[in-house]
Order: structure tokens, then sequence, then C-alpha cells
């Protein structure tokens, strides 16, 4: 669903404990129910432009935040590829990174 939702291959996220984040201001919010999990996460968008925030899966201690978001993206370095699975015939994963086919456990 994240391919659909986002109309590529990829969603690049970082993944932090709940209580470390601090949203100011409010977001629309979309409600998958289910997931892949079996339990329901939300998508949090920008109100004014639509631009995807950050998700979080219903009862988890983590919150997604799109790394696009972030003001100074130099802080991103992804170290897991999730949802390997569901991957395009045409990506190749990186060989140096953890591949989960699903959600992993720590998210």
């Amino acid at each position: 669903t994240c391919q659909r939702h986002l109309g590529t291959a990829f969603s690049s996220v970082i993944i932090l404990p709940r209580e470390a984040v601090v949203v100011t201001g409010n977001l629309v919010t979309y409600t998958q129910p289910g997931g892949t999990t079996g339990e329901p996460f939300h998508r949090r968008s920008c109100p004014g432009c639509g631009s995807p925030m950050l998700w979080e899966r219903e009862g988890s201690p983590r919150v997604l935040i799109h790394a696009g978001t972030l003001d100074d993206t130099a802080l991103f370095q992804p170290t897991e590829n999730m949802f390997c699975e569901f991957a395009q015939s045409w990506v190749t994963l990186s060989p140096g990174m953890r591949n989960s086919p699903g959600y992993p456990p720590s998210a």
C-alpha cells in the first residue's frame, strides 16, 4: 500500500520511539484497517499541501517519519529495507543492509 500511496517503489522513513516525536499543529489522518500485521496503521499528512509526514501502527511504541520532511536530510542514513517481499522486480537491494520481508520486529 505504501507504493500506491506514494506513487513510487520506496518510502524512506526514520523509526523513532513514540515519546520522542512531538507534532505541533494538526495533521490529516487516514487509517488503514488491518495493515499487514493485523493492526490498523495511521498515515498522517500535512492538511495544507497533503505531503505525507508520518505513519504509525496501532499500539506500536514507534513512529515512522518520512525522511523527505526533514529540514536536514543529511542526518538520514538508511540501515534496513522493510517489506522486501513486495519490492519491484527492477529494484536491487543494497547487500550491506538488513532486508526484512515485512514489518521488522523493531518497528
